[in-house]
């Protein structure tokens, strides 16, 4: 199970619901739980997107790749150096993670002199390096520090909205084949946005795409605090 699949698992549980299955019907079938093989359940994270005239992403997408191509590039700069830097990374959408923009970044860590004569260094139009000097010398030169996305943010429920326009239409399609071999279908969202809504909140939601809906149910959740949930019949 990933983690919002534990989540969900640990708040069914905590309902007293029993005969919690996980993936009756295989690896990534639908659906992930069943209970008391009536109830089918598909679990997803409520997260923010970026909308570009291309294509729609969520921010995980970028902000994943980013991060692991970073700590990539630092974990070869082992050698040859007194003392490391804590960089930390600005960036926003479009950010096209390539070979050209790899070669960019090494060729502004390979020029200590730059780095030390500047505290901010600007890759590219999207991406802004930070670096903090150290006193110590750690395994790596580079070491990351901190990251910020300028996409993250906004207004809580247009993004929550936003959010929802998109998964329950993507979601109800992919369970549309199998919705008459289960007697209910509930959708539980694991909230990264709002970190879980309350009531007076949710009156605020635009209800058209869940009336369109194949889930009988709705159900968002806090990744904090299993106490902390939307229960919402469709």
């Amino acid at each position: 199970m990933d983690r919002e699949e534990k989540l969900v698992k640990n708040f069914l549980l905590s309902k007293g619901f029993e005969n919690i299955f996980y993936e009756p019907r295989g690896n990534y079938t639908t659906p992930d739980f069943t209970i008391e093989n009536d109830i089918a359940i598909e679990v997803r994270r409520l997260n923010q997107y970026y909308e570009s005239s291309k294509n729609i992403e969520n921010l995980e997408q970028l902000e994943y790749h980013l991060f692991n191509v970073l700590r990539n590039i630092f974990s070869t700069y082992v050698e040859d150096f007194t003392h490391s830097y804590y960089v930390s990374y600005y960036y926003k959408r479009p950010l096209k993670i390539d070979r050209k923009l790899k070669k960019k970044i090494r060729k502004f860590l390979d020029n200590e002199e730059l780095i030390n004569k500047n505290f901010e260094i600007d890759i590219h139009e999207s991406l802004i390096l930070r670096f903090l000097p150290m006193t110590e010398k750690l395994e790596t030169k580079y070491v990351i520090g901190g990251a910020s996305d300028n996409n993250q943010g906004g207004f809580i429920l247009g993004e929550i909205q936003k959010s929802l326009d998109i998964i329950i239409p993507e979601k109800s399609k992919k369970i549309e084949e199998y919705l008459s071999e289960y007697k209910s279908w509930w959708l539980i969202l694991v909230d990264y946005i709002g970190h879980g809504l309350r009531e007076e909140e949710f009156k605020h939601i635009t209800k058209q795409n869940l009336s369109k809906s194949n889930f009988n149910k709705l159900i968002i959740i806090s990744p904090f605090n299993n106490s902390n949930y939307l229960d919402i019949d469709l």
